[in-house]
């Protein structure tokens, strides 16, 4: 009897090592993924804050032909999509707590800069590249973008080393830092840039 009661204490123990083995492996399996879309999201964003920064600059200086301009945006664009689809996978493939708002979030931001129309909340929208030409409500529209992806750059900066992101950010951080940005971006706020961009189509 003593025999048996010494074998389930062996297997009991056995078990709970293998138990805490895979959740301490669980757990750096999500710290990885949470540094990798960190990491990987703040790389789009710096890369579309600079292209921002470069293409306002020749707006600016009336510096650029049409082809730039173009690119310009259209690699903005391109940096926007990835940077929403890092966060939607996350967010729909791990149970780690990441809340993106993605109605109007950064792929929606993409397709406003691109040759298309929209409506949204009943106000109909014309793309930036939709005529081929940056007007003044068009260049404010990428100047409000280009600071807001700034902020968030900022707020996710490392401070020993700016030029990467923290990579002690929590989630909990980050849904503060994507709740702000998604406040703003929204139709729902009277004061949204997407406002700049209303046509005067109302059909």
């Amino acid at each position: 009897m003593k025999r048996v009661f010494i074998i389930v204490i062996i297997l009991l123990s056995i078990v709970l090592a293998v138990s805490i083995w895979m959740n301490i492996s669980s757990s750096k399996e999500g710290v990885r993924a949470r540094q990798y879309l960190f990491n990987a999201f703040f790389s789009e964003l710096t890369n579309a804050s600079r292209e921002l920064d470069d293409l306002i600059l020749l707006i600016d200086d009336n510096d650029f032909d049409d082809a730039m301009k173009r690119n310009a945006i259209l690699n903005i664009s391109d940096c926007l999509v990835r940077a929403d689809t890092l966060l939607r996978q996350y967010q729909y493939s791990t149970l780690a707590g990441l809340n993106y708002r993605e109605a109007y979030g950064f792929g929606y931001i993409s397709h406003t800069l691109r040759y298309g129309q929209g409506v949204s909340n009943d106000t109909p929208w014309n793309g930036v590249l939709f005529d081929n030409m940056i007007s003044e409500n068009e260049c404010l529209y990428l100047i409000a973008l280009g600071d807001d992806i700034s902020h968030i750059i900022v707020e996710m900066k490392s401070i020993d080393d700016p030029f990467n992101e923290n990579r002690n950010l929590t989630i909990a951080q980050m849904n503060s830092i994507l709740s702000d940005f998604s406040d703003k971006w929204s139709y729902h706020n009277e004061k949204s840039p997407y406002f700049l961009l209303e046509s005067d189509n109302k059909t």
